[in-house]
């Protein structure tokens, strides 16, 4: 609740987005998520084309279940700006994928890809879209994106499973003798 109350007395719309920022990063809880999206939707109340808040108040809706929501706001901000925010491609992407679309998920990951400046999130979204492609036995595809995310972040869990997957899918050489 003291969130709140500092919002009425004027704090920054940047003050506001770091405070919701930080809430919705460290969301581990009902509680952080709640006050998290107050947050957002006060920023969104201040300024209707705060597309970040927009993204991240999805967010917060994905993580609670709510992924029909989540996706309407995502849309929403790739359809109202011309704000092109990987994350949003990206989450998109993630939520297809869970609810096994595999196939429409590829364009949103490609699209995050694209556009993303991050490589840890342009690693991530490599891995999934080379996981949706395996999914649609679309081997060879998948791992070349694999391939791209190891590229990106040669270290950490999603490396170690990316190089499990190219081992494992990797084509049997004939040997002559």
């Amino acid at each position: 609740m003291g969130q709140l109350i500092i919002v009425e007395f004027g704090i920054s719309a940047d003050d506001l987005f770091e405070q919701a920022d930080k809430l919705y990063v460290d969301g581990a809880s009902d509680e952080n998520l709640a006050r998290a999206e107050k947050l957002y939707e006060e920023l969104i109340r201040r300024d209707p084309k705060h597309y970040l808040a927009m993204t991240n108040l999805a967010g917060v809706y994905y993580r609670r279940g709510e992924t029909g929501d989540a996706l309407d706001l995502w849309f929403s901000v790739l359809v109202k700006s011309d704000f092109s925010c990987d994350v949003t491609y990206y989450n998109i992407g993630v939520a297809y994928l869970e609810m096994s679309l595999q196939e429409e998920s590829l364009s949103f990951f490609k699209d995050a890809i694209r556009i993303s400046t991050d490589p840890v999130l342009k690693a991530d979204a490599f891995y999934n879209l080379a996981s949706a492609l395996d999914e649609l036995g679309r081997t060879a595809e998948a791992r070349e994106a694999w391939k791209a995310c190891l590229k990106l972040h040669p270290k950490g869990p999603l490396a170690s499973r990316a190089r499990t997957w190219i081992e494992q899918t990797e084509p049997l050489r004939l040997v002559k003798k």
